[in-house]
């Protein structure tokens, strides 16, 4: 999903003439889901609703090493300055300020402080950030860092990557001048059918439309959705809706797109990540088919991506913010036209498609990692194992270490057409040491897929295992679970982003069993934060993020 800053920013704050009141609105956004690696956007929009301020700055504080990118944008100007760094003050962040004046702090007119990072090879980022206003010879100041100064607490930004080489990595579909793919579907035949399509797609740029909804019996158009220059998804202006959510989009990050057909209450309805963007009033004449256009409209270059495009049928309205994957109880696909691509599917009168090109997607589409289990018998070890995604599994290997480290094959086996368990049987060795075991599952498409390693024998274990907090993000408790395998002194910590201890959890000697430890955040900020648990043996660390 896209994320929002969970509090927009509404200030009433009395001007310098003292008559009025004058507004601020701020807005933050930045990408859920987004590759390591490539460079991410993050927006902050804000809005003067009466007055004019005299000037405003913006300082954003990263643990980035390279500086951003910032472009400012308003009506009537667009900007790209350079950034210019300050003393942060803040032990592990640098600084970068940002002045607003003339075009940039026109009243009533939004404006936008676009930020560019690359990441390089972080995996975890946190932004936070100050914006002060300056009128006349008042000053107020809204923070991201607790215990500022300030009447409103601010959230910082939290951004997770993902690795890309975790992923599906199947063929995504890639839109340049003049691509065009057209599929169209009926809805069912029950009144109370729901039938929708979803996709998710990577923007290279902005401020193009690139899907429209039709009414192929009359012609009539029920949606166009377009990137406006701010990075929003916006709709033609006059359009009447029932409700519209803004939706950001950053360049270079992952989107999913649900669109619903809902016969019953004669409506349209485009989820963004899960969340309802946009609701409006539609009925399709005659069979009440719909078609899907998706293009690059007024677009030059190579400007969207997609993956996993589906036509789909739902049990309930609200089935898809419950559903995490592809097919599911409550989600059933009536076609994988993405599948149907990539097998150079020759299309017939409900698919058309031209000028259409393919590509190596890195889209958040996560193989289930092949179930690995061993079972310890007097001469042998039995292992077995099967995998959700057959369908594409090549062949398997069995791979054995000593230490952990080294592993070695021992075993491999073409994968079958359908699903099943395999098995294979290990001789126990003499010295009758700990011995790992891990497969490695290889795809028609050569991508390779690693399970979670077993450790079987009598060589040095461990003596607990810690499980990762629940929920996660939270706000603002969580918990946090420990498995003593072996009777030990345990001191289980929290401790923020640049190693301070935040909270001390438990300090003793716990004997074998699954403990449960609350963590509440309530008194700290957002932001995140790492659990240790440590014994005379090992130690073990979990992230965490607490989201308020």
């Amino acid at each position: 999903m896209f994320r929002v800053i969970p509090i927009l920013l509404l200030l009433l704050i009395p001007n310098i003439y003292g008559a009025q009141n004058s507004q601020i609105y701020l807005n933050v956004n930045y990408p859920a889901f987004h590759p390591e690696g490539k460079e991410f956007e993050v927006s902050f929009t804000y809005r003067f609703f009466t007055g004019e301020a005299d000037s405003a700055s913006f300082v954003v504080y990263t643990d980035l090493f390279r500086p951003p990118k910032i472009t400012l944008r308003s009506r009537t100007a667009e900007e790209l300055i350079d950034a210019v760094e300050i003393n942060s003050a803040r032990p592990g962040y640098r600084a970068y300020r940002v002045m607003l004046r003339d075009s940039f702090l026109v009243a009533a007119g939004p404006g936008q402080i676009m930020l560019r990072f690359d990441p390089g090879e972080k995996h975890d980022i946190e932004l936070n950030y100050v914006f002060r206003l300056f009128a006349g010879r008042r000053e107020f100041r809204y923070s991201s860092f607790a215990r500022e100064n300030q009447d409103i607490a601010l959230s910082p930004v939290i951004i997770s990557l993902y690795n890309p080489l975790k992923t599906f990595q199947s063929r995504s579909v890639l839109f340049t001048s003049g691509s065009v793919l057209s599929f169209k579907a009926a809805q069912g035949e029950t009144e109370n059918s729901i039938t929708a399509f979803g996709f998710w797609a990577k923007f290279k740029r902005k401020n193009f439309g690139f899907l429209d909804v039709v009414n192929p019996a009359t012609g009539d158009t029920a949606l166009k959705l377009f990137v406006n220059r701010f990075g929003m998804l916006s709709v033609p202006e006059g359009v009447v809706y029932n409700s519209f959510t803004e939706g950001f989009i950053s360049v270079n990050s992952w989107y999913r797109f649900d669109i619903i057909i809902n016969k019953a209450q004669s409506s349209l309805d485009i989820y963004l990540n899960k969340e309802l963007l946009f609701r409006q009033g539609v009925r399709f004449a005659g069979t009440g088919e719909f078609e899907a256009i998706i293009s690059n409209r007024n677009a030059r270059r190579k400007s969207l991506e997609t993956d996993a495009i589906k036509i789909y049928s739902i049990a309930s309205e609200n089935a898809l913010t419950r559903s995490e994957t592809f097919p599911s109880g409550q989600i059933t696909v009536k076609k994988n036209i993405s599948r149907l691509l990539q097998n150079y599917y020759i299309p017939d009168e409900e698919l058309y498609y031209t000028g259409l090109e393919f590509g190596v997607s890195d889209a958040p589409l996560f193989r289930k990692l092949p179930e690995l289990n061993a079972q310890v018998y007097t001469v042998f070890i039995n292992l077995e194992w099967r995998t959700d995604s057959f369908e594409e599994a090549k062949r398997f290997i069995l791979e054995k270490s000593i230490d952990g480290r080294e592993f070695n094959e021992i075993y491999s086996v073409d994968a079958a057409s359908e699903d099943q368990k395999y098995y294979y049987s290990d001789p126990i060795s003499a010295e009758n040491t700990a011995g790992f075991y891990r497969l490695i599952q290889i795809n028609k498409d050569g991508t390779k897929i690693y399970s979670q390693e077993v450790k079987v024998g009598s060589g040095q274990i461990e003596d607990f295992v810690l499980l990762q907090n629940y929920p996660n993000p939270f706000n603002p408790v969580t918990t946090i679970a420990v498995e003593i395998i072996k009777t030990a002194d345990i001191e289980i910590s929290v401790y923020n982003l640049v190693g301070i201890q935040a909270a001390l959890l438990f300090e003793g000697q716990l004997s074998e069993g699954v403990y449960n430890f609350e963590f509440d955040g309530s008194n700290l900020p957002s932001g995140i934060y790492f659990c240790k648990v440590k014994s005379g043996l090992n130690s073990s660390v979990r992230k965490m993020i607490l989201a308020k």
